[in-house]
């Protein structure tokens, strides 16, 4: 199997009856430009799978990354193999010619992106000498009732939602995107992370059947807002923010609203893409969805790896 570049995902012949995953469609790897990439894995003249990277410069260094606001590469393996064994085979053959692609096409880059949580052999990677790390997510299954769904949040997330519905706030679907947007943008640069306006610019002028976005009312004012993105069985939840007058229970009652929305639209499952920010992850936690697992792929140059090993034994000396 070898890697190739997909010039024009949206005429790339997939296999008949498959698709990409969500995050590797061309639908969403659009709205990323030139730095975000198609790649498929070839196994002669049949596509065995799909991936994206997303990669650019800064300070000298080439940097490999799932795309902005991606949760994953949205690496798709189509399978057709009828046996267990045959199937893990697959999956190793195309693990396989990725690394070998990582390794030749992208020799001291940064990498670091996240696999899908089907993608379940880390081997090929570590045999490489390449980190992967577990990390984890948030899923709600979105077939029960709405109240089954209270029930298993925390006591904190259900009273906020609960005194959000006292306050009388507003929840809208699909308005306000300018301010929206702002209040995105806002959150965004108090935390000190970038705030892909460009991006958001392009996801919010997408809204339809696969992107959708909450908007929160007080007193007839936009305060806080969440965006979320899927394609038929999952919504992944993308981002979202919430202003200074926002009030301490707008933000969880704008996560939760998504979720409703989310449910009315026809989408079976909610997934939080989870954070390895402690105040986010604890955040997502108390909705009360089960544990999902991924892995994280990391791969850096001898020479920042030996810096990163000093900057720490300094830090534990100071």
């Amino acid at each position: 199997m070898e890697v190739v570049q997909i010039s024009d995902p949206g005429a790339f012949p997939f296999p008949k009856g498959e698709e990409p995953n969500f995050f590797c469609a061309p639908f969403w790897l659009g709205h990323f430009g030139a730095e975000a990439q198609m790649y498929a894995v070839m196994n002669g003249d049949i596509a065995a799978a799909v991936f994206h990277l997303y990669t650019y410069r800064r300070a000298g260094l080439r940097f490999v990354i799932n795309s902005p606001l991606s949760p994953h590469i949205g690496l798709t393996i189509f399978h057709k193999a009828e046996t267990i064994y045959a199937r893990n085979h697959t999956v190793k053959q195309v693990l396989r010619a990725v690394t070998d692609f990582l390794e030749s096409t992208f020799r001291g880059a940064m990498i670091d992106f996240a696999l899908p949580a089907n993608i379940r052999d880390p081997q090929p990677f570590q045999r490489a000498g390449i980190l992967v790390t577990p990390k984890i997510s948030y899923r709600l299954d979105l077939t029960r009732s709405e109240p089954e769904l209270l029930k298993e949040m925390s006591t904190k997330r259900r009273r906020s939602v609960k005194t959000a519905e006292k306050e009388g706030l507003e929840f809208l679907t699909d308005v306000h995107g300018s301010t929206c947007r702002a209040i995105i943008n806002a959150t965004l640069k108090k935390a000190g992370t970038a705030a892909h306006e460009a991006l958001l610019d392009r996801l919010f002028d997408a809204v339809g059947d696969k992107v959708f976005y909450i908007a929160v009312l007080r007193d007839g004012l936009a305060v806080a807002t969440a965006l979320a993105a899927g394609d038929k069985r999952c919504a992944h939840y993308i981002i979202g923010g919430h202003s200074d007058a926002a009030g301490p229970h707008a933000g969880t009652a704008a996560v939760w609203a998504l979720v409703r929305e989310a449910k009315r639209r026809g989408f079976r499952e909610f997934d939080f893409n989870g954070s390895s920010v402690p105040s986010v992850e604890q955040f997502f936690r108390g909705f009360g969805a089960e544990i999902s697992d991924f892995y994280r792929v990391q791969s850096s140059p001898a020479i920042v790896r030996t810096l990163h090993e000093w900057a720490q034994k300094l830090k534990t000396v100071g």
